[in-house]
Parts: C-alpha cells; sequence; structure tokens
C-alpha cells in the first residue's frame, strides 16, 4: 500500500508539479516541496514496515525450525515465508498432495499445538 502511494506521488511529480515551483526561494508551501516532504514520510514509514516484517519473518522462522515433523516445516515455510497459495504449497510438496491436504496438515498441526 505504502510503495503504491510513493509511486503515486512521484507520477504526480513528473506529471509537470515539478516545475511549477520553479524561480521560486525554499517556499515549503509549493507543490514540489509538499509532494518531496510525502515521498521522504512514505518512504520512512516503508522502511519501518520492512524491518518490522523482517522482525516477524525471523520469528517465525524460529518457531518453525523448532517443528519436529518435516513435512509440517515444508508446509509453513512454503505458506508462511514464502507466502504460496494452497495450491502452490502443494504442488511444491508434491506426493499427490492438494491443497487441501496440506492445507487440513497445517491446520491439525496448529490446533494440536
Amino acid at each position: 500500500m505504502w510503495e503504491d502511494k510513493l509511486k503515486e506521488i512521484t507520477e504526480i511529480k513528473a506529471m509537470g508539479y515539478e516545475n511549477s515551483g520553479a524561480g521560486r526561494s525554499s517556499d515549503v508551501s509549493s507543490p514540489v516541496a509538499k509532494l518531496a516532504e510525502q515521498r521522504e514520510k512514505i518512504r520512512e514509514i516503508i522502511s519501518a514496515k520492512l524491518a518490522e516484517i523482517s522482525f516477524v519473518e525471523k520469528e517465525i522462522l524460529e518457531y518453525i525450525n523448532t517443528i519436529d515433523d518435516s513435512l509440517i516445516r515444508q508446509i509453513m515455510i512454503h505458506r508462511h515465508i514464502e507466502l504460496k497459495s494452497w495450491v502452490q504449497v502443494a504442488n511444491a510438496i508434491g506426493g499427490n498432495n492438494t491443497a487441501e491436504s496440506v492445507r487440513k496438515m497445517h491446520d491439525r498441526f496448529l490446533q494440536k499445538s
């Protein structure tokens, strides 16, 4: 979402607002300055979100590494780290597993835990 907002602001600048403040002194109320401030704030938000995601991903991996069952570990990694759909998880696991079967194994494991 934030990356889309950053792209939107960058596109607005590219459509001509970039030159609308030409010749002015460092007027903070100019559209260009406002867009630059917005871009910087959004970049900071994106950076913070990426750091948060990295931290959570590390915690998830640490949890997954405690799982004794190799098949369940694989399912968890494909689903929660690689963010695959259940169909993609089943295809990655192979062995005639279906989206429904890997989802059920996943859910049963979590219910037991």
